[in-house]
């Protein structure tokens, strides 16, 4: 089974079309120039223009120290033109990731990285899916699809009674 992840991605955002226009800002804060981090953030403005979406790169010196930062962070998201905040990861080194994450408002976290956030999503209060366990969900059905796809497979082997399986077939 081939997954096409473009046509994933392209169902996702056809449904996300079809929803309202937030009217707030959408913050990501960048601290440094991680060539990777600017990438994905390039990713994510393109994808937030194409939905009308106020994308807003905030980039900050990487040489904030975590105090520094989880105060902008704070700033940021307590402006009222905000809806949602995210700090792309990973933080420069020496900065206590845990400590600026929890500098987000629990109704602002849009990747429930706050511990706030996470523990309203364990207690089933929260209306946000973290992105991280969206594509757990994901690859659980995947990895249910290749189960389903072995199960065919020593089916058929039984068939032609071939009595062991390739050690390949036997890695899904």
């Amino acid at each position: 089974m081939i997954i096409d992840g473009k046509a994933i991605a392209e169902k996702i955002i056809a449904d996300l079309k079809k929803q309202p226009i937030p009217k707030k800002i959408l913050a990501a804060v960048l601290v440094g120039e991680n060539a990777a981090s600017v990438s994905f953030l390039k990713q994510k403005e393109k994808i937030a223009k194409e939905l009308g979406v106020d994308f807003r790169i905030y980039k900050l010196s990487e040489g904030l120290k975590s105090d520094g930062l989880r105060k902008e962070v704070g700033r940021i998201a307590r402006q009222s033109r905000v809806g949602g905040i995210i700090v792309q990861l990973p933080l420069p080194q020496g900065i206590n990731r845990r400590y600026v994450l929890n500098a987000i408002p629990l109704e602002k976290d849009v990747d429930v990285l706050s511990e706030k956030a996470q523990e309203a999503f364990r207690l089933g209060k929260s209306k946000i899916l973290p992105p991280k366990r969206f594509g757990w969900e994901k690859a659980k059905f995947c990895r249910r699809q290749l189960a389903s796809l072995k199960k065919l497979f020593m089916l058929q082997a039984s068939r032609f009674m071939i009595h062991e399986l390739p050690s390949w077939a036997l890695a899904f």
